[in-house]
């Protein structure tokens, strides 16, 4: 089957990743400059951010309601959450004959 493109994440290398970084950081910062420089998006970003206390309130609620269903739906359907392990060797016995022979 022919792929004409696949993107391979280990194929970035430093320098890949720094231009993407800049260019990410020249369009934020000019973004911010239009914010600034137009003063209805101004008044936007002021009347949204103005109750900031209340915006971090609801985020501290929202958190607490998540964490609360978390823990109910992890009561509900704990047999879901087994996991199966192999036991550790005990170091008396079987284990202890290859630490010995590791020293």
């Amino acid at each position: 089957m022919y792929k004409p493109f696949q993107f391979n994440p280990q194929s970035l290398n430093k320098s890949d990743i720094s231009a993407i970084l800049k260019e990410f950081l020249i369009k934020l910062f000019q973004l911010l400059d239009v914010i600034n420089r137009e003063e209805t998006l101004w008044n936007v970003i002021k009347s949204v951010t103005k109750n900031g206390r209340s915006i971090i309130l609801t985020a501290v609620l929202a958190v607490i309601i998540i964490y609360l269903f978390s823990i109910i739906g992890y009561m509900c359907f704990q047999d879901d959450f087994l996991m199966e392990v192999e036991p550790v060797p005990k170091l008396i016995g079987e284990g202890s004959e290859m630490l010995h022979n590791m020293l």
